[in-house]
């Protein structure tokens, strides 16, 4: 069993905190960038595939339906991320 510390030691636990909150502030803004890059991404896209679909490469049925798809992804979801595949082998008998 783990005995705890009679006295804490402020200055340790003022320096957790302040890495802590540094990290955060730091994750916060990452996220953020993350997020800014991803709309400019799909605006990106469907402004190709709008050129496309305008210069009749494209029908409009599979140009919203493109559209959809990219307009949708979202690596922050986890629906969208990969799923863990189920294992083939079967299951020990007891």
């Amino acid at each position: 069993m783990q005995s705890f510390p009679s006295e804490i030691d402020l200055a340790r636990l003022a320096s957790v905190i302040g890495n802590l909150s540094r990290i955060t502030i730091t994750h916060r803004r990452w996220i953020t960038e993350r997020q800014e890059r991803l709309a400019k991404l799909q605006s990106d896209a469907a402004g190709k595939i709008a050129t496309m679909e305008t210069a009749g490469g494209l029908s409009p049925s599979a140009a919203q339906a493109i559209r959809a798809i990219l307009l949708s992804l979202d690596p922050f979801t986890p629906s969208t991320a990969a799923q863990p595949t189920p294992d083939p082998r079967p299951a020990p008998n007891r």
